[in-house]
């Protein structure tokens, strides 16, 4: 019998073009719309790291209430403090070089 696909696996495509279309609406000026896209990614979809990270970040930059923009801006540092400690076995300097200039 099969293993059933993980679900970040999955959802892999449709996270990374939902992530496509956050940016085009925070770079529309769409933040409210971005801001509830972004969540309902958080909340149902499980993601690889470097996606996670950044809809954290994004959202930490949406928010008007400070707790929560500190609470996804420290769980997207720690991600990225694992990341960094984990270089040479899951990330290489190259592939987070990239994703850094992504969030510009």
């Amino acid at each position: 019998m099969d293993e059933p696909e993980p679900r970040s696996a999955k959802d892999a495509p449709h996270v990374k073009k939902t992530l496509e279309h956050a940016d085009d609406l925070y770079d529309a000026g769409s933040y409210q719309e971005c801001l509830t896209t972004l969540l309902d990614l958080l909340e149902n979809y499980h993601m690889a790291v470097l996606p996670r990270m950044k809809v954290l970040i994004m959202l930490s930059t949406l928010v008007e209430d400070w707790q929560y923009a500190e609470d996804w801006r420290l769980n997207a540092e720690d991600i990225y403090l694992y990341c960094e400690r984990h270089r040479n076995e899951v990330f290489d300097d190259i592939v987070l070089r990239a994703f850094r200039t992504t969030l510009a």
